[in-house]
């Protein structure tokens, strides 16, 4: 024996004896049953609520667009700042240590201005002293 004949299917052969049966003509006056103008305003209804939701479809995929081109540019932006303030901080780097240069050269040259005074008034003083 096969499995299937150990298994008898459970599935329907035929379909019930109602979905056979035409309507009658008492169905066909059923306030139940819609007419043909409530199906007519209902298509109408459905392809305008169709027609809407394609609309706001594209609306929010030019939103989403949008959005993705302002990120782009404020990321840009961004990345343009970034580098214009490493570009400072290089610039403030060189700056401090030109002046740092600087201030060395002004203490060296207030150094010989100093040691040349006491050189001019210990020369000064020796004139004086060999003129007596």
């Amino acid at each position: 024996m096969t499995r299937a004949a150990d298994h008898p299917s459970t599935a329907p052969t035929a379909p019930p004896d109602e979905l056979l049966e035409a309507p009658d003509a008492d169905d066909a006056r059923n306030p139940e049953l819609p007419d043909v103008e409530s199906v007519q305003a209902r298509l109408l209804e459905h392809a305008r609520t169709a027609e809407r939701a394609s609309h706001l479809r594209r609306i929010a995929e030019e939103a989403a667009a949008l959005q993705a081109a302002e990120r782009l540019a404020a990321e840009e932006a961004a990345q343009r700042a970034a580098e214009a303030q490493q570009r400072a901080e290089e610039l403030a780097t060189k700056h401090a240590a030109a002046a740092q240069e600087a201030y060395e050269a002004r203490t060296v040259a207030e150094r010989a201005t100093t040691e040349l005074a006491e050189g001019r008034r210990t020369a000064e003083e020796a004139a004086l002293a060999s003129a007596t």
